[in-house]
């Protein structure tokens, strides 16, 4: 029985294979990824709030002349008694009209023709409702003898008797109207009004046939001309008389200057009051005419003011943002007059100091 010889178990002539590498385990793979994605999601939002700091929208403090003012309504009016209506002395057709809009006529002089006939302008406060000739006496004879003077016709003494001075003074005036000189004075042959004031409606037009006492034009006194404000009773305790106002006709971009001249004592029936503004309305202007009123009820000259948008806070404290050396600041603030132009500062602030109006969007989206 042939033996079986048993291998070596180590045969110096064999080449040794290579030795084997050991596989990664795959928990380490998914411990370094973790470890990975950990890093970028705390290094990138660092890296991005470094990048995207932030840009203010400020505003420095600035001095102003600030004003509180009370919008309201307002009507063109005219003082009680300031408009005449000036009627025909006599019947037929208008051949001549010298009355305008807005014109103040002359004394003694012809402002309009009736069927030719020429009717004079006695200014007087008085009016001229009779004849006046030599021996006629009364108040309309002194009112007449103290418009001859003032319009440069010396009647002598002024009294209320007519007399031959009087008359050389109508000759006169008469004569230099180029009328029929008779040293009387027809109520059939004039017009009479107070000196000053002017049609403040359209005069009747030539052609046109009136019958005696038809009203032709109606005057007025352009100084009575004023606005009506119309004041809450919430408010009125606002306004004081002496007050700046500002007033704009309907219709109009001018801005008048005025001044609150009077304040009721009592209330209309609708719980209004009709404050009266003194305004330099231009004349003639119709009367009734819209007007918006602003009245000045406080001002402040030099004052700190701040947008009022910049203004926060609460439970009776104001507060705004400062940006001092690029960071956001909390300052407490006292407010004093309060206007749609700004806010009055008069504590916590200075002239120059940088208020928060926000963050610019369009900057951080660049960014």
């Amino acid at each position: 029985m042939t033996d079986t010889a048993s291998p070596a178990l180590f045969d110096p002539s064999t080449t040794a294979p290579p030795p084997r590498r050991r596989g990664i385990r795959p928990w380490i793979v998914v411990a370094i990824v973790v470890a990975i994605v950990a890093v970028l999601l705390v290094v990138r939002p660092m890296r991005v709030r470094t990048e995207v700091a932030p840009t203010y929208l400020t505003e420095p403090v600035r001095t102003a002349d600030l004003e509180d003012v009370l919008a309201v309504d307002g009507l063109v009016a005219l003082d009680e008694g300031a408009t005449r209506s000036v009627a025909a002395p006599q019947p037929g057709t208008i051949t001549e009209q010298g009355l305008a809009l807005g014109d103040t006529p002359d004394a003694f002089e012809v402002v309009i023709r009736i069927d030719g006939q020429p009717i004079l302008f006695v200014p007087t406060e008085t009016p001229l409702y009779r004849d006046l000739d030599v021996g006629a006496e009364g108040e309309d004879v002194e009112a007449l003898e103290r418009a001859l003077d003032t319009a440069g016709h010396d009647p002598g003494e002024v009294d209320e008797v007519y007399d031959e001075a009087t008359a050389d003074a109508v000759r006169e005036a008469q004569e230099d109207a180029d009328v029929e000189v008779t040293g009387a004075l027809l109520v059939s042959e004039l017009i009479s009004f107070p000196g000053g004031m002017e049609p403040s409606t359209s005069p009747l037009v030539v052609g046109t046939v009136v019958q005696a006492g038809q009203p032709i034009t109606t005057v007025a006194d352009p100084r009575a001309v004023h606005v009506v404000a119309r004041v809450e009773g919430d408010d009125i305790g606002a306004i004081s008389v002496g007050d700046a106002a500002t007033v704009t006709l309907e219709g109009d971009d001018v801005s008048l200057d005025g001044v609150v001249e009077e304040i009721p004592m009592s209330a209309e029936p609708d719980g209004s009051f009709h404050v009266v503004i003194d305004a330099a309305v231009p004349f003639p202007t119709r009367v009734g005419r819209p007007a918006d009123v602003e009245v000045v009820i406080a001002s402040r000259d030099d004052a700190l003011v701040v947008p009022l948008a910049a203004v926060g806070g609460g439970d009776g404290r104001a507060e705004v943002e400062v940006l001092v050396d690029g960071e956001p600041q909390t300052r407490n603030v006292e407010l004093g007059l309060v206007t749609t132009e700004g806010i009055e500062v008069i504590g916590g602030l200075v002239a120059g100091d940088q208020i928060i109006l926000g963050i610019d969007s369009d900057a951080a989206g660049e960014q």
